[in-house]
């Protein structure tokens, strides 16, 4: 993999390159406020409030496919989005080029007030209308609100505008540019990206004993516990492997990688179309309280279970569940690619350092 200073990621349709003077680590959020991107808000800087959502676009490695979504812009960070399309607000619609549906429906409803958390809203909305482009339920997007907070209205007016949207008020947008994984220097910080496992365990074996590094996917664990003196980031969602799912009769496998969001739908799935997975209905169910709908989108169900395993006093409701359905958790051994199984249990005593 060839060595780069820089990350390139089009925001509105436009390219934009991260040099190596903004540090590895700076959020997304803060990037686009010093390009002047300041539609897009934030307060809490935790994933907590969803006025920093925006959407992003980006090729799954394990499929090839595109993936669209709402995210907290405040957790994401500006680097970790290379080769992804970002929409913010302003580029969804203003008052030069005319507004999107979205956009003029939250108008249209009486959907708000003092305005400060409109844009994350219509953000998170135009996500799903993305990422369900074949339709979506009123129950989609009452769902969609515990993401986002609103002091104003109460709520009512917003429901009802998202409600009122269909599949036919809504046109797609672009395709993404190639991404093609490179690793990137900034402010002395580098994130790997390495797109294979054999290439991330030659990342970790490549680096200093002393070196202070985090296996990072949607590093929205940053809301909970912030890490300081990190030296290098590993981005697991550029992993091919770490991004691939399995269902047979027998078993359901997700890669690491695999976001929460996307456990959950292949578990709804199971439910209606494999015997024996029935409980996988309320195991979603479960699953969809856990953080809110732009955590669960950029955040993997791997990176929860990391959590718990280096905070032990963090309340993993998916370690909780997964304990409860017995599942198992397969771990690789960097030095010599080793590969070993483990109760979800053993994950509170777990070196994850080591394998």
């Amino acid at each position: 993999m060839a060595d780069a200073s820089t990350a390139k990621l089009t925001i509105n349709g436009k390219l934009y390159e991260v040099g190596p003077d903004v540090t590895v680590g700076t959020n997304l959020v803060d990037f686009l406020h010093s390009q002047g991107l300041t539609g897009t808000h934030y307060t809490c800087r935790k994933g907590g409030c969803g006025s920093c959502t925006v959407v992003g676009k980006y090729t799954d490695p394990s499929t090839g496919e595109n993936k669209e979504y709402a995210f907290n812009s405040c957790l994401a960070m500006v680097h970790a989005c290379d080769g992804w399309e970002i929409t913010t607000v302003e580029g969804l619609g203003n008052r030069h080029d005319g507004y999107h549906v979205v956009q003029d429906r939250l108008a249209d409803f009486s959907g708000t007030q003092c305005g400060f958390c409109s844009p994350g809203m219509v953000m998170n909305m135009y996500g799903l209308t993305q990422q369900k482009k074949d339709g979506w339920t009123a129950s989609d997007a009452e769902h969609l609100l515990d993401g986002n907070l609103c002091r104003c209205t109460g709520y009512r007016p917003i429901l009802d505008a998202w409600k009122s949207v269909t599949p036919q008020d809504i046109e797609s947008g672009g395709n993404t540019y190639a991404n093609l994984p490179r690793d990137i220097v900034g402010g002395g910080v580098t994130l790997y990206q390495p797109d294979s496992i054999q290439a991330l365990y030659d990342t970790l074996n490549g680096l200093e004993d002393d070196t202070k590094y985090k296996l990072s996917c949607g590093d929205t664990g940053k809301g909970v516990y912030n890490d300081e003196d990190i030296t290098a980031y590993i981005n697991t969602r550029t992993v091919t492997e770490l991004n691939s799912q399995e269902a047979t009769d027998e078993n359901l496998v997700f890669g690491s990688a695999v976001s929460i969001a996307d456990v959950i739908s292949t578990l709804e799935e199971a439910a209606k179309t494999r015997p024996g997975y029935s409980y996988a209905t309320l195991l979603a169910k479960h699953w969809r309280h856990v953080a809110s709908t732009q955590i669960r989108n950029l955040g993997s169900w791997a990176g929860n279970l990391g959590l718990k395993a280096t905070h032990s006093e963090f309340p993993s409701d998916i370690f909780i569940s997964l304990v409860g359905t017995d599942a198992t958790i397969t771990t690789g051994l960097a030095s010599d690619g080793s590969v070993t199984s483990h109760t979800v249990e053993e994950l509170v005593t777990f070196d994850f350092r080591s394998e």
